[in-house]
């Protein structure tokens, strides 16, 4: 019976360790494709907090493998839990960020997520330690702060979900941080059942942690667009982010305040002229802040336009014809092949779909 403990043993401490060399490894390379990206002025922020995230569960993890066969001073057990702390907001930035990269960000705006993390390590002298009395404090605040995280950044998913809804990339995108996000409450639920002992420590801890990490790296090496924070076809662009920044303001401000794209013989060429860019530049542009072609991107706004006024009561007796030619289209079969692939539906089929119209 003791050979075959002992063969156990062994054997869980090896699935153990193939799950801690998966995060690591995964981490390390991300922080190098982010120093990478920093170098050639790109951003690519969200891959530190991935980092990050990996990371820690990766040390965690490793230093539970060590503590089962290896006595650890209290402190230090504890300054290792503490890094629990850092798995929360790194989740929720993660979300954050790679949802929006265009956006900017304050850097204390997104750091100031981790002050638990920097509480509990300089208040490790009086944290209660396992064992202890008090120490159920230490792990409720441990759990709650973990579980607010994680329901909070799936909270956010689902009322920004329209960021998710542009283009297949974006359906990825939501699938991977769902998947992310349910792997950690997997983690978390795990840990809350190995302390009420309806879990036990190991080989429950070691096997829910690999599991977890080769679904989650099989994802990442399948989807490895995740790691670059531009599509690749403009990696060594000429475009500075000076240029960018500048340029997608006016495109903006062109398509917003003058709604440039109602007029039915805009080009690429013509908008370019307007912008005293080249044709190039532009097209480009619009890839890297839209992630689209210029087409699909004026497409898009003219579509958005037609269901406003479908909308809008003002409208409630027009033809369709008529929505189509004030949204900027110069033909109606263009319009209903475009509006469908957009929308999913027919522009009569989303007008019939409409409750009464308001203003």
């Amino acid at each position: 019976m003791s050979v075959l403990s002992g063969f156990l043993d062994r054997l869980f401490l090896l699935f153990g360790s193939i799950g801690v060399v998966l995060s690591l490894t995964a981490g390390v390379v991300l922080v190098n494709k982010s120093r990478s990206a920093i170098k050639s002025g790109q951003n690519a922020i969200w891959n530190i907090f991935l980092a990050v995230y990996l990371l820690t569960f990766g040390i965690r993890m490793a230093k539970s493998l060590f503590h089962y066969y290896y006595t650890i001073n209290s402190a230090i057990h504890t300054l290792f839990l503490s890094l629990f702390f850092a798995i929360g907001p790194s989740l929720w930035l993660y979300t954050l960020t790679i949802s929006q990269p265009a956006k900017k960000f304050r850097p204390a705006a997104l750091y100031v997520h981790y002050l638990a993390l920097l509480l509990a390590v300089l208040l490790i002298a009086v944290i209660p330690v396992y064992g202890t009395p008090n120490a159920w404090m230490f792990y409720l605040a441990l759990f709650v702060h973990g579980f607010i995280y994680c329901i909070y950044t799936l909270f956010w998913i689902r009322i920004n979900k329209d960021i998710y809804t542009k283009d297949e990339k974006g359906k990825k995108l939501k699938n991977w941080l769902l998947l992310l996000n349910t792997a950690t409450l997997v983690i978390w639920s795990n840990a809350v059942g190995i302390y009420f002992g309806v879990i036990p420590f190991y080989p429950g801890s070691a096997l829910v942690f690999t599991m977890v990490m080769i679904v989650l790296i099989s994802y990442m090496l399948k989807h490895l667009w995740l790691l670059y924070p531009l599509p690749q076809k403009y990696k060594g662009s000429e475009l500075t982010p000076s240029f960018i920044s500048t340029h997608e303001k006016q495109l903006e401000q062109l398509m917003d305040e003058e709604k440039l794209f109602l007029h039915q013989e805009l080009t690429l060429q013509k908008l370019s002229e307007r912008m005293k860019i080249t044709s190039k530049q532009l097209s480009q542009l619009i890839n890297q802040t839209a992630d689209k072609n210029y087409s699909l991107y004026i497409s898009e706004l003219r579509v958005q336009e037609a269901i406003a006024l479908m909308k809008n009561e003002k409208y409630k007796d027009y033809k369709i014809a008529a929505i189509a030619y004030e949204s900027g289209f110069n033909s109606i079969s263009s319009f209903n092949a475009v509006f469908k692939k957009i929308t999913g539906q027919t522009p009569v089929a989303y007008r019939n779909s409409l409750p009464e119209a308001t203003n």
